[in-house]
């Protein structure tokens, strides 16, 4: 389990019912002052999880037992995700500090070297530009439940290194989730172009359509059809023939 403080049992039992603000209860396990952040980002990652299990992303209505499992796995299988992509590319991400993969420092982390390892995955990670959002959500939480754990133990000085680490992953968040903004932009304007681009040809194939089932006991077969009709529009025999012989086809 890559989280070793905050307990995602208790806090899907509770965040049905968080009001983002009111921080008397907390959330779970979690201190006062980072229950708001995490509410919203435990919140996201269960509705990513549920989504991609049963394609609804109405997550509240899962046992929070459940819930809490999915987005467990979910966390687990995105920082994996994260470790192949730095190690595929490791002479981009040399590092002179020894940068295991998370669960390697689950036991020692906030103390020397293992802090260290720590940061500079965090930091590696965050500059993956193949990671998306869920991905970054999960280093973001992975790093929030390491700030939990410092905070609780009063390790302020391991603390304040986290909290700098936790503002490089939201930057790199904001900016992934406006280049995926942008890609999907992007692809929405190709696909209105194409459809714009294609409708003269749409409106003739419907055209010529509607025409052959009005007026095919007038030819002799369908190729003669094809031959006749592609000579009047100046379209292409093959082209007309294929049309017809897929819009046939169900028919036969």
């Amino acid at each position: 389990m890559y989280l070793r403080h905050i307990n995602l049992h208790a806090v899907y039992e509770q965040l049905p019912k968080y009001e983002l603000g009111n921080v008397s209860p907390t959330l779970a396990n979690i201190p006062p002052q980072l229950c708001d952040s995490l509410a919203t980002c435990l919140g996201f990652l269960a509705t990513f999880a549920a989504d991609s299990v049963e394609g609804s992303t109405d997550w509240e209505k899962w046992a929070s037992a459940d819930i809490a499992i999915k987005v467990g796995d979910l966390i687990e299988s995105e920082l994996e995700g994260l470790v192949n992509l730095i190690e595929s590319d490791s002479e981009r991400f040399a590092c002179t500090t020894t940068c295991h993969s998370p669960l390697a420092d689950a036991s020692e982390l906030g103390s020397g070297e293992s802090l260290e390892s720590f940061l500079c995955f965090a930091a590696k990670a965050a500059e993956v530009e193949e990671a998306d959002y869920p991905m970054l959500s999960c280093l973001l939480l992975y790093q929030y439940d390491t700030l939990c754990s410092l905070y609780t133990r009063g390790d302020m000085a391991s603390v304040l290194a986290v909290f700098e680490s936790i503002a490089e992953t939201r930057e790199a968040l904001t900016h992934g989730f406006g280049r995926d903004m942008k890609k999907l932009r992007l692809s929405q304007e190709a696909r209105l172009r194409a459809e714009k681009r294609h409708a003269p040809t749409n409106q003739q194939k419907s055209r010529l359509l509607a025409e052959w089932e009005a007026t095919a006991r007038s030819y002799e077969s369908r190729a003669d059809f094809a031959r006749i009709v592609s000579q009047r529009e100046r379209l292409k025999y093959r082209t007309l023939y294929d049309w017809i012989a897929a819009h046939d086809r169900p028919k036969t």
